[in-house]
């Protein structure tokens, strides 16, 4: 009896729709090549210091994290981004 009244209590929740999160813009602003510190908190920055220093690989690792269609804004200029080393350590 008690696991059929949780069942009407839990299925009309299952049919509520889900809101998409709202996309976000990240401005890189920063060329070193460093990932974002805390990826999915909807925040670029890639120093433990703060300053809101956005890298490219810290926007696209941000962007990634996040679960919708992201803006990145890449001012004019070279960013380089090295590749990450394998498990064997190989590039």
């Amino acid at each position: 009896m008690i696991l059929f009244s949780l069942a009407l209590i839990v299925s009309p929740l299952a049919s509520l729709p889900v809101r998409a999160a709202p996309a976000a813009s990240f401005t890189v602003n920063h060329a070193n090549d460093v990932p974002d510190l805390n990826p999915g908190d909807g925040h670029c920055d890639g120093q433990p210091s703060g300053g809101d220093q956005c890298s490219l690989r810290a926007a696209v690792g941000e962007s990634n994290a996040l679960a919708c269609n992201n803006t990145i804004i890449l001012p004019a200029g070279e960013f380089k981004i090295t590749p990450p080393k394998n498990i064997y350590g190989a590039e």
